[in-house]
């Protein structure tokens, strides 16, 4: 009985052992990265008040965030008498403000709160290398972390923020073929620095990134998406006679009306209208009409094949999380085929989500896989095991940029030209819930604008969102012709 028991308890001991080896291993693996960035893992607290955290560099070495060892000096009276001393601390410091506010984020004086670079790269930032480690105490007896090396280009931020000036939105500048974040703004913005930020006296909408985090109505900027789908679904060369500047659709008893005009260009027709010149001068009415001419399962084909319902965190991979952008599913009418294929209704991306949108049209239908930290540790390089996807094949991405250089040239997007440069390019005027509220209102649209240059080979991709700004002609497209300028300038 004895041998018995022996044997059941060990089998009991070795079932519990592997069950705790298990639970362990899953942790490690599918938790590890959650409770290493969490503000309540004590093990991070104690670094944070011991460790002098890296810097944060731009690609060309200009140093946007570091960290400093400070004396206070403290007092108390305690029983009528004062007692004075000193104290040491580490206080970050981001010496230009504002502006990488929602790229690099902010770590509160009490370590309690962190977010974006910061809270995602927090292991490495308080975390040195062992042989690093070793070298930074025989030198100055002290701990620092590793240095975090950004795609960003400073003087481009810095052309993206002052192009964007006092208005809400987001601007992002990629490159299309590597997916390195050029700039990347988003406002209303905050000072992230010790006594400057304070994050009760904050509205909610300036402490979260519009770049990565705000899916907005496209407009007319998803065309691209549209066309796409018009080409792959043999309506290449569909034509359609605009003879009133309105394209209406009757509701299934024959009530209502859904009207889908060019109201920004007073209902303008433009006659016998290709696919071709749909897209240059941008017709509302010929796009709504290819909408409802293609099936669902067509238009919900292609918007799969750019991501939209989809993770791009987990389809491509980025350093900070990005919201999904969205595209109406289940059955559509034909209405609502037609609202979704001028980029409104259910219709929503993120101003990162449109920038790999033209990126995937300038590189010859490949998203690349966006990111924006190149290196962690002087040494160290990010290994990228996702390097992108090809979305749509060479030749259709083809005819898509040569229709989005018309655009440019001779279309809704002049005010995009750069001289001796070959920009392509597609304006947006999207409604919102405040236009909606408020009516047909051109100063409560969004404007935005999307493209690339050059053409022959193109280095950059921009998007650009302003808020409640007008038509994206008039405000978009030239802010996105100042940063392409600022890079090729440089």
């Amino acid at each position: 009985m004895s041998n018995k028991r022996a044997i059941y308890l060990l089998v009991v001991f070795g079932v519990m052992f592997l069950t705790l080896i298990g639970y362990l291993t899953y942790l490690e693996i599918f938790y590890a990265p959650e409770y290493t960035q969490s503000v309540y893992n004590p093990r991070n607290y104690e670094l944070d008040r011991k460790v002098i955290r890296g810097s944060v560099f731009d690609r060309n070495g200009t140093e946007l965030a570091y960290s400093e060892k400070i004396t206070e000096e403290k007092s108390e009276t305690v029983n009528g008498s004062q007692r004075n001393w000193t104290e040491e601390k580490i206080v970050r410091r981001y010496p230009f403000d504002n502006l990488y506010s929602h790229v690099i984020g902010y770590v509160t004086d009490d370590y309690s709160s962190r977010t974006l670079i910061e809270n995602q790269y927090n292991a490495d930032l308080i975390e040195s290398g062992l042989l690093s480690k070793i070298a930074d105490e025989v030198k100055s007896g002290e701990k620092k972390g590793k240095d975090i090396y950004l795609t960003i280009d400073h003087e481009l931020q810095k052309t993206a923020s002052d192009a964007l000036g006092n208005h809400d939105g987001a601007i992002v500048a990629m490159n299309p073929k590597t997916g390195e974040i050029l700039a990347m703004v988003s406002k209303p913005d905050f000072n992230p620095n010790p006594g400057k930020l304070k994050l009760d006296e904050l509205e909610n909408t300036a402490l979260f990134s519009r770049a990565i985090q705000m899916p907005y109505p496209p407009g007319s900027t998803y065309k691209i998406v549209t066309a796409v789908s018009a080409i792959e679904n043999g309506l290449i060369n569909e034509t359609y006679n605009d003879t009133t500047g309105r394209f209406v659709i009757k509701s299934a008893d024959g009530k209502a009306e859904n009207d889908f005009s060019c109201q920004n260009v007073n209902r303008k027709a433009y006659g016998e209208t290709s696919l071709e010149s749909g897209f240059r001068v941008s017709s509302n009415v010929y796009f709504s009409y290819i909408g409802a001419k293609l099936e669902t399962s067509q238009l919900q084909n292609t918007a799969s094949k750019f991501l939209l319902n989809q993770n791009i965190q987990k389809e491509l991979g980025f350093d900070l999380p990005i919201k999904s952008s969205t595209f109406q599913t289940g059955k559509m009418t034909e209405a609502e085929r037609a609202i979704a294929s001028i980029g409104q209704g259910q219709t929503e991306m993120t101003p990162l989500h449109m920038a790999l949108m033209a990126s995937s049209i300038a590189n010859n239908g490949f998203m690349p896989r966006p990111y924006l930290v190149s290196k962690v540790g002087a040494d160290g390089k990010i290994p990228s095991n996702n390097p992108g996807k090809q979305i749509i094949s060479a030749s259709v991405a083809s005819k898509i940029k040569d229709m989005m250089l018309d655009v440019v040239k001779n279309g809704t997007g002049t005010s995009a030209q750069i001289s001796g440069i070959e920009v392509c390019g597609k304006t947006g005027t999207s409604e919102n819930n405040v236009t909606a509220k408020g009516g047909a209102d051109s100063a409560k649209t969004h404007a935005l604008f999307v493209g690339f240059a050059p053409y022959d080979n193109p280095e950059i991709a921009v998007c650009v969102v302003v808020e409640y700004a007008g038509f994206g002609s008039t405000y978009a497209a030239p802010a996105a012709r100042k940063v392409m300028q600022k890079y090729f300038n440089k």
